[in-house]
């Protein structure tokens, strides 16, 4: 079985569904860029969409991902998430203030990841 999320606010939503029945948003919307989705899928209710998106927009070294990607760096409540998070940062903007903060404290995975910079990636 195949589970169809809508791409404003990852609700499920059903298969020949034209709009989300949660937000109302349109489910057919073209003209979002990869870049544009991958930054959307960082909220995405699947923790491996996440950590994903996180790890691919550091390797493309998105630009217009670095405040979500900040973000997340400084959010504790998924653990792997930041850490995959602070890699991609770190990745794009290996001098953030986000990056410089964890690498002097910050729980130990983000920390880990700071202080690793671009070499995990």
């Amino acid at each position: 079985m195949t589970i169809w999320f809508c791409l404003d606010c990852f609700a499920t939503v059903d298969e020949g569904a034209g709009t989300c029945a949660r937000c109302g948003s349109s489910l057919q919307v073209p003209g979002r860029t990869y870049e544009q989705k991958l930054i959307r899928a960082l909220s995405h209710p699947l923790r491996d969409r996440r950590l994903m998106a996180a790890e691919i927009l550091g390797k493309l070294r998105s630009q217009a991902a670095t405040e979500r990607l900040a973000e997340i760096s400084l959010d504790g409540s998924d653990p792997y998430l930041q850490a995959e998070a602070v890699r991609a940062l770190a990745a794009i903007d290996p001098e953030h203030g986000v990056i410089r903060r964890l690498k002097e404290g910050g729980p130990v995975l983000a920390r880990a990841a700071a202080r690793e910079g671009r070499a995990g990636l």
